[in-house]
C-alpha cells in the first residue's frame, strides 16, 4: 500500500486516533462534507444520521491524509488508486468498527475516492450526462443547469477552504490560477 513511512519502519499516524482532532473540529462547525443531505420530508433522526456520516467521512479523510502516502497515488492509474484507497479506508472502518449498510458503505468508499483523486462533490454531477452546466453560488449553494431549466442540488461542500481546495484544482488543471489579484477565471 501507499504508506508514508515515519523513518522507523511503521507507518505515519500508526498508534494515533485520526479522528479526535476532526471530530471535535467537525462537531464545532456543524458543516457537512461534498455530499447531497436527505430529501424533503426527512426526519431528524435521518438528519442526525446524515451529519453522523459526514462526520465519519471527515474522520476517515483525516486518517488517510495521514497515513497514505498520496504523491505515490499519483504514479499508478485512477482505478488502481481508488483501490489503495478503497483498501485503506475499510481498515480504518475496520479498526473503529463502524457498523453499516453495504450501500452506505459503497457510497462512503466513493465519496472518499472522489474527494481524493477528483473533485468532491461535483465529481456526480460532472458524471451525470443529463446536466449540461454546473454553476457554485457558495459552499452550500450548488445549482446544475438540466434540459434548459436551473435546479438547486442538495450537494454542498464542507466550508468555504473547502470550496476554495476544489477550484484550485480545477484552475491548475488548465494551468491557471485564482488569488485576490486575480479573483476570476474562465
Amino acid at each position: 500500500m501507499f504508506f508514508r513511512s515515519s523513518g522507523n519502519g511503521k507507518p505515519m499516524g500508526e498508534g494515533v486516533n485520526p479522528s479526535a482532532a476532526a471530530a471535535s473540529s467537525m462537531e464545532s462547525q456543524g458543516h457537512q462534507l461534498g455530499s447531497a443531505p436527505g430529501g424533503n420530508g426527512a426526519t431528524a433522526s435521518q438528519h442526525g444520521g446524515q451529519r453522523e456520516l459526514m462526520r465519519l467521512k471527515r474522520r476517515l479523510l483525516d486518517g488517510l491524509f495521514n497515513t497514505l502516502d498520496l504523491s505515490l497515488l499519483e504514479t499508478v492509474g485512477e482505478l488502481q488508486a481508488r483501490e489503495q484507497i478503497s483498501k485503506a479506508t475499510i481498515e480504518l472502518l475496520q479498526e473503529h468498527e463502524v457498523p453499516m449498510t453495504a450501500e452506505t458503505r459503497r457510497r462512503l468508499l466513493k465519496e472518499i475516492g472522489d474527494e481524493i483523486l477528483g473533485l468532491g462533490p461535483l465529481e456526480p454531477l460532472l458524471a451525470d450526462k443529463g446536466i449540461s452546466d454546473i454553476l457554485v453560488n457558495g459552499y452550500d449553494s450548488i445549482y446544475v443547469e438540466r434540459g434548459g431549466k436551473l435546479e438547486l442540488t442538495g450537494y454542498r461542500f464542507q466550508d468555504d477552504n473547502h470550496l476554495l481546495n476544489i477550484i484550485d484544482r480545477i484552475v491548475s488543471l488548465v494551468g491557471r490560477r485564482i488569488d485576490e489579484s486575480s479573483p476570476m477565471v474562465d
